[in-house]
């Protein structure tokens, strides 16, 4: 969620950064909500202090007496008051909260600019394609031999499209390689979490899964819990409302996770095989660090990812996101 204040102080900045994301959202109708919730809350607030002061008054006065009976009158009238204009309050923060959470993360200055995919700009390659991959090699989903090892159909009847079976070695291979990726991430230093894999909405919340993505994630709707899209979720959350002193800095984690998504609206070729598939499996990095220090650890951690691809001896290239 972006922080209020900077809002409040740089509402153009903000317009700006999110015209760059081509983003629509109604600045203007948040800051209004967000001054009609301040001016509530300061009523509430001036409400309870006058419930205050009256029962101060009252205290010092005889039950019995007529003043003490017209005070208690008032003090009826007075909490009626100020319930009326708490239920007001209340109703303010969730509209106001909703809309907040409307409002994307804004991009850096370094992100380039872009309308489509092709501004895209390339920040590294490795590794030589035209050796490794022959121009005629056949995609891996129309290899005569590929159902056997992964098989669509049988997860189809099993389950429904999107939820293959990794058969004999193919499994071994996906398990060998989530541990291979695991002992690198130990080696470079991060620690590991085994995580839950469903989720409450305010671990949600947290990432930016909800509101906006709820489409296309599970949901286990008996008792509000989410099916994670990745990781990164259960545990970007694990130290939510938590303190960490500075020394303490940085923090890194890795986990290993099946991950679930809907996909929704996704067909065509792009999405055969194994491309977009609902259930996956997946090592994710995560870090927690000092905000002036956060580039260098991102350059790091995106190096950490790079150097398991160079070991496999898989060509990679690493792309700046318009």
């Amino acid at each position: 969620m972006i922080d209020v204040h900077f809002l409040r102080e740089n509402p153009e900045q903000v317009r700006q950064a999110l015209a760059l994301k081509k983003f629509d959202c109604d600045l203007d109708a948040i800051l209004h909500l967000d001054s009609q919730r301040r001016e509530s809350l300061l009523k509430v607030e001036a409400k309870r202090a006058d419930q205050n002061a009256a029962n101060q008054q009252m205290a010092s006065l005889d039950k019995k007496s007529p003043e003490f009976q017209a005070k208690l009158q008032a003090m009826k009238a007075l909490s009626a008051e100020v319930k009326a204009l708490e239920a007001d309050e209340k109703q303010l923060e969730e509209q106001w909260t909703a809309a907040l959470l409307t409002i994307p993360n804004l991009p850096d200055s370094s992100v380039p600019t872009g309308e489509s995919e092709a501004d895209n700009v390339v920040f590294k390659t490795w590794g030589n394609v035209e050796e490794l991959v022959s121009a005629h090699a056949t995609p891996h989903f129309d290899i005569p031999s590929f159902e056997r090892w992964i098989d669509f159909p049988r997860g189809v009847k099993v389950t429904g499209a999107g939820f293959p079976f990794y058969v004999g070695g193919m499994a071994r291979l996906v398990r060998a390689l989530l541990q291979f990726f695991l002992s690198e991430a130990q080696a470079n230093g991060y620690t590991e979490l085994m995580c839950p894999h469903l989720i409450n909405t305010a671990s949600a919340m947290g990432t930016g899964a909800l509101p906006d993505k709820e489409a296309q994630m599970y949901v286990a709707t008996a008792d509000s819990l989410y099916l994670i899209p990745t990781a990164e979720v259960p545990v970007t959350n694990f130290f939510r409302d938590e303190i960490i002193e500075a020394p303490a800095l940085p923090i890194k984690l890795c986990a290993y996770t099946p991950c679930f998504r809907r996909e929704a609206g996704s067909w065509g070729a792009h999405v055969r095989g194994l491309n977009r598939l609902h259930q996956f499996d997946k090592v994710e990095l995560v870090k927690w660090t000092h905000p002036d220090s956060s580039f260098q650890e991102l350059d790091a951690l995106r190096e950490d990812a790079q150097r398991i691809l160079e070991k496999l001896n898989l060509p990679y290239r690493v792309l700046l996101m318009c």
